[in-house]
């Protein structure tokens, strides 16, 4: 995803169905103005990148809870903030059937 921000990638994978991926797009969509994201088909699935970390996470536990899927989270940092705090992106694979 060139030029475009992002707090967290949500990967999508496994046996998901369009009943999952539509759920995820309308829930998307009600913070399309604030929190952008873009999605991006990979080898054995989705990738979902959002700039919102916080909607990102909301949304994985929906999704874990309602369609039972796997969550698995991951750190990466990615840079240093000028007063030397290290920066993080987050992402969440979520595996079903």
């Amino acid at each position: 995803m060139k030029n475009f921000y992002y707090e967290v990638i949500l990967q999508i994978r496994g046996e998901f169905t369009e009943e999952i991926l539509d759920f995820i797009d309308r829930w998307l969509h009600k913070f399309n103005e604030k929190d952008l994201y873009r999605s991006e088909e990979v080898k054995g699935g989705l990738d979902y990148y959002i700039a919102n970390k916080s909607v990102g996470k909301k949304l994985a536990q929906i999704l874990k809870k309602q369609f039972k899927g796997k969550l698995i989270n991951s750190y990466k940092m990615h840079s240093v903030s000028r007063e030397g705090t290290k920066l993080y992106k987050m992402t969440v694979s979520i595996r079903f059937g």
